[in-house]
């Protein structure tokens, strides 16, 4: 019974009309540019990951070259590395026999 006065109210005054309608765009836009920050932070971080990758990559290249069956040392070295590094949590240099 309330919905119907609620819905006669409403039908009977286009500027609530107006305002509901208004007010749905808004809370549909808010949830949009959300989703789109949130998959916009999601890139950037993956991007910044593989940036944080590659330089790992990279400076493990200039030791691993002269002793690549060393696993011993190369796991020292990247302990080295992981103590200036806090975001390596683990990293280990496994050799082929």
């Amino acid at each position: 019974m309330s919905f119907k006065k609620g819905f006669e109210k409403v039908s009977g005054n286009p500027q609530l009309v107006y305002t509901i309608f208004i007010a749905v765009l808004i809370t549909g836009s808010f949830v949009f540019m959300s989703e789109r920050f949130i998959n916009i932070a999601q890139t950037a971080e993956e991007r910044l990951i593989n940036v944080r990758i590659g330089s790992l990559q990279d400076s493990f290249v200039s030791f691993a070259g002269e002793r690549i069956d060393d696993s011993m040392y190369l796991n020292q070295r990247i302990q080295d590395v992981m103590i200036n590094n806090e975001t390596i949590k683990g990293f280990k240099i496994i050799t082929k026999n």
